[in-house]
């Protein structure tokens, strides 16, 4: 038996038979006579337009099971198989250098690369790995072989990969593949997304599993704590059996409680929004029981496109979108790019530090003809449904002072051309940085509701990059720093009669449900995945209790107390508190 820890990337517990992902296909570099160039091309062309096939039917059917914005992850490779960023290229190698097609499709790989990684930024690393997911699947048609096919006769099958490529993910047997495992892989990743939306656990950062494991071992893979276990103990079989069950009634709980209200043991309503990144989410937030939208990521309209929507094509979609939600809440932030995320065009995508540099509210106010169009969009669609704007990564109160200042001009604007917009909607920030928390009663004097997205708040608070596999174990939510900003910003909020919600992971993970309504938030925002497993945490909690809880968890010292008194809390209902 040998325990590996790494970073859980997809949340679940699984006891199935090791499967390494190779491929098997070996071929030769070589260079072609001129009078085969033509033939090679026609080779290369009509492998692109077999992957392009493949990934359609994929899309097609990945759609159909999960929808929503996942299904769109492979638009970006679609599109590459026709992009002449990445063939005319290969052609010219082809054509000029004579070389084999495969040969050629690999160089100019490396070149994207190298070009990639130079730009260091962390979105555009995870981005390399479409490339070499179309790249693998073209070469596999050039050379007529095709991966591993031992996992088309096994099952319960957990996937191990140095990395997992996006159409892997979806392209497996359905129903037998249980669990992934890779050595490299961030939150951030398709892989990670993926697999979250297909509710199958993944483990990443594991690496000495590679030299020891072979297909066909047993393996325990805990997509909870980041675990696996290669061939378990008798006593950590049986262990594992006790916490499938706790698992299966804890989801027999959960879809008893999905029909009903999000209403704690002493009657108090908590509202559970939806986190989305396109129209194509809001299927499944009505269906999943959610009362609106509270965050709606408008960078990911351009997740594919690498450009800027102008103001019409916004307007589209956020109207959209809003008659989809029929008078519901729906929040829009404006565009948050840089740092980890989305970079259309050349926003500082090579700063030293791009977490700390040019990004979210700080290029929409030194763009503003960018910043404009954004809000007249969001202001003329506010016409259609109760549209909120909410502004990301403030740090000060002089940015508050410029964007209402902006929000005027930008509706006097409209007024005077006789374009319909509503006047007024509710305005929040994002309190994701140390500073906002801080002074949080100035900044709830100057606008309607503030929003926190504990996933920077906590990096930022931690000074801990959580994609770094190195200092992952370093971002802990339950850390006491990041508790006490909390319960002053939820303190201050109740105080001052302003809406304040949870739209970070916390607000979607059970273990911290109890302690955010004990610090005073009762709204909380998530993938809509995660609104079933809340609602009925929140039913079996007394808000009097909570609140105690909450106080009880302040004056804790150390991270790790913090956590052993929330596993504790709700030990029967989740599996964190097992000895696996």
């Amino acid at each position: 038996m040998t325990k590996y820890n790494g970073l859980a990337l997809s949340p679940g517990l699984e006891l199935g038979t090791l499967c390494f992902l190779q491929s098997p296909c070996n071929w030769e570099r070589k260079r072609i006579a001129p009078d085969e160039i033509d033939s090679e091309l026609e080779k290369l062309d009509a492998s692109l337009q077999a992957t392009r096939q493949e990934l359609l039917q994929l899309k097609s059917r990945l759609d159909q099971n999960v929808g929503g914005t996942t299904a769109e992850i492979l638009d970006f490779q679609i599109l590459l198989t026709k992009d002449p960023y990445l063939i005319n290229p290969i052609h010219r190698k082809i054509t000029i250098d004579c070389k084999q097609a495969g040969w050629a499709l690999e160089e100019t790989l490396e070149e994207i690369r190298a070009s990639i990684n130079n730009l260091k930024d962390i979105f555009f690393r995870e981005r390399f790995s479409d490339f070499l997911d179309l790249g693998n699947r073209v070469l596999q048609h050039i050379n007529e072989c095709r991966l591993c096919s031992y996992w088309q006769t096994a099952e319960r099958l957990i996937i191990a990969a140095r990395t997992l490529l996006p159409s892997q993910t979806v392209d497996l047997p359905e129903g037998r593949v249980i669990g992934f495992i890779t050595q490299r892989g961030g939150v951030t990743g398709h892989a990670a997304i993926l697999a979250r939306s297909m509710g199958i656990p993944l483990v990443s950062g594991i690496y000495d599993l590679f030299e020891r494991g072979l297909t066909g071992d047993p393996i325990i893979l805990d997509g909870y704590r980041g675990a696996v276990i290669h061939h378990p103990s008798g006593e950590q079989l049986e262990s594992y059996q006790r916490v499938k069950e706790i698992l299966l009634k804890r989801k027999a709980l959960e879809k008893a409680d999905s029909a009903a209200p999000a209403i704690t043991l002493d009657g108090l309503p908590i509202h559970l929004l939806a986190n989305i990144n396109s129209d194509g989410d809001v299927p499944q937030v009505l269906q999943m029981g959610a009362e609106g939208v509270g965050l709606y990521r408008t960078e990911l309209h351009y997740l594919h496109r690498m450009e800027f929507a102008d103001e019409e094509e916004q307007y589209q979609n956020y109207k959209k979108i809003a008659l989809q939600l029929s008078g519901a809440p729906f929040v829009i932030r404006t565009l948050d790019i840089g740092g980890d995320k989305l970079v259309p065009g050349d926003f500082g995508t090579k700063e030293p530090n791009p977490n700390l540099g040019y990004r979210a509210i700080r290029i929409s106010l030194r763009e503003p003809g960018l910043f404009a169009a954004q809000l007249r969009a969001i202001y003329r669609s506010a016409l259609y449904g109760a549209v909120q704007v909410l502004f990301p990564m403030v740090s000060s109160l002089e940015q508050v002072v410029a964007i209402k200042k902006i929000i005027n001009e930008v509706v006097g604007d409209l007024q005077r051309a006789g374009i319909p917009c509503r006047e007024k909607i509710p305005m929040g920030i994002m309190i994701e940085i140390p500073s906002a928390a801080i002074r949080i009663d100035s900044f709830l004097q100057e606008v309607d509701f503030v929003s926190v997205g504990t996933n920077d708040l906590i990096q930022y608070t931690l000074a801990v990059d959580r994609g770094n596999e190195v200092v992952s174990e370093l971002y802990q939510p339950a850390d006491p720093a990041v508790l006490h900003l909390l319960a002053q910003i939820g303190r201050a909020a109740h105080k001052a009669g302003k809406e304040a919600s949870i739209c970070g992971e916390m607000a979607g993970d059970p273990l911290y449900t109890e302690l955010l309504l004990g610090l005073g938030f009762r709204r909380l925002s998530m993938s809509p995945a995660f609104i079933e497993p809340v609602k009925a945490r929140i039913r079996h909690i007394d808000l009097a209790d909570a609140e105690k809880f909450a106080d009880r968890l302040l004056g804790c010292r150390f991270a790790d107390e913090v956590q052993i008194m929330l596993e504790r809390r709700i030990h029967d209902i989740l599996v964190t508190n097992t000895d696996l």
